[in-house]
């Protein structure tokens, strides 16, 4: 179970906000600035980042290499998702797929 603190040792655990992903020659932009909480895990060892509704869960150990895990996870799902046809995805999926486009714009 992930316990919310407020600081733990040396790890900044205030919210991270995402207003771009920037990731290869993929460009997004938020249509609103979307912010994550953070937590550690059971171990203490990881930084760690979910939201069920957008699909990621990311973890990391240091807070910059969460951040670029949280833009790869990103752009993968809006690779994945967002931009394949509806005939090839799942009922939950393209559910996804408009979770995805109503947080976010290509540019």
């Amino acid at each position: 179970m992930l316990k919310p603190l407020k600081t733990f040792a040396s790890h900044d655990i205030t919210p991270i906000c995402v207003a771009r992903v920037c990731e290869g020659a993929m460009r997004l932009e938020a249509k609103k600035d979307i912010l994550l909480q953070l937590e550690m895990d059971e171990t203490g060892e990881f930084l760690c980042a979910t939201d069920e509704y957008l699909g990621i869960s990311a973890y990391a150990t240091t807070r910059d290499a969460l951040i670029s895990e949280i833009h790869q996870q990103f752009a993968m799902l809006w690779r994945e998702y967002a931009l394949e046809s509806d005939v090839k995805l799942s009922i939950d999926a393209i559910a996804l797929k408009t979770v995805l486009k109503s947080f976010f714009r290509e540019v």
